[in-house]
């Protein structure tokens, strides 16, 4: 479903053999792009390896989301200029944009159609639309986009 919305996934894993990993499930089609720690030099919950996850997508972390179940990797996203959605406990993962108790509870639907509507009002100096950003920020079923 995303990559008929058109969009770029990219894995951002700990873990130092996440490609390995994910080719042995194969799975490894699923991702545009996999990053692991094995090509960063700091871990989570430094940025790194979310803004070079962006970077091999060729986007801009500003218009990325990333999708976390620890609070380092959530705040390793915010760090990197990236939304959060957090997966699990909202007590456990402050600083997220949004929680939602599972992957079942994503709208994909939802978030690509916010995007779609703030790709067409673009700002000047992003104050408004982190405005905007933070209306449709619903704790446990919303999804915040990117700002």
């Amino acid at each position: 479903a995303a990559r008929a919305a058109g969009l770029k996934i990219a894995l951002a894993s700990a873990s130092r053999s996440a490609k390995e990993v994910v080719e042995s499930l194969g799975v490894a089609a699923l991702f545009d792009v996999i990053v692991d720690a094995a090509v960063v030099a700091h871990p989570k919950p430094d940025p790194e390896i979310f803004q070079r996850a962006a970077a091999a997508l060729g986007v801009h972390p500003a218009t990325c989301l990333g999708i976390e179940d620890a609070q380092a990797g959530v705040a390793a996203i915010k760090s990197a200029g990236m939304s959060a959605l957090g997966v699990g406990d909202e007590h456990v993962l402050v600083g997220a944009d949004a929680v939602i108790p599972n992957l079942m509870q994503f709208d994909l639907k939802k978030f690509v159609s916010v995007v779609a509507g703030k790709s067409r009002a673009k700002p000047r100096d992003g104050s408004s639309q982190r405005a905007a950003d933070k209306s449709t920020n619903v704790k446990t079923t919303g999804v915040h986009t990117p700002s």
